[in-house]
């Protein structure tokens, strides 16, 4: 009787961590937002006049070489269109800008925009969520001498 309620017991206990587990590693609270303007290769505007700044890269400042390039592709995949918004480690910048992983449909923009050359793969502090993803398309676009990376040698 003893050894039954051990082995009841250790089975809760394996079952309490697996859900405690489980329950850590869960992903991140996303929701759905309309983007209403592009400031720049890095930042958008979404409904709510919330700003919003990519996790995962940095794009060139307006009078920086590609900074056009990079606000354009920007515009072409997310102005009037639903995106996901991922939160990851911190909810805003020192700008009150949050910080999120967009998606639009299945792709994380992040990586389009540094597998084009437009932007560099950049991590802060704990943001590193998709990080071998966007550095996977930056070292892709790299070798392919693509957009920031076309002049060097």
């Amino acid at each position: 009787m003893k050894k039954q309620a051990e082995t009841g017991f250790l089975s809760f206990l394996l079952v309490f961590s697996l859900v405690m587990l489980v329950g850590c590693t869960a992903a991140k609270p996303t929701q759905t937002k309309l983007v209403t303007e592009v400031v720049d290769g890095d930042t958008l505007v979404v409904e709510g006049g919330l700003r919003v700044r990519l996790l995962g890269i940095n794009a060139p400042e307006k009078g920086e070489a590609g900074y056009q390039e990079a606000k354009t592709l920007l515009v072409l995949l997310v102005l009037k269109k639903e995106v996901v918004l991922e939160s990851d480690s911190e909810d805003k910048d020192q700008f009150h800008r949050l910080l999120r992983h967009v998606w639009i449909g299945d792709e994380l923009i992040s990586v389009i925009l540094a597998a084009q050359g437009v932007a560099r793969a950049k991590f802060f502090t704990n943001n590193e969520k998709h990080r071998l993803e966007i550095q996977e398309a930056e070292h892709q676009a790299i070798q392919e001498r693509k957009g920031l990376w076309k002049d060097i040698p």
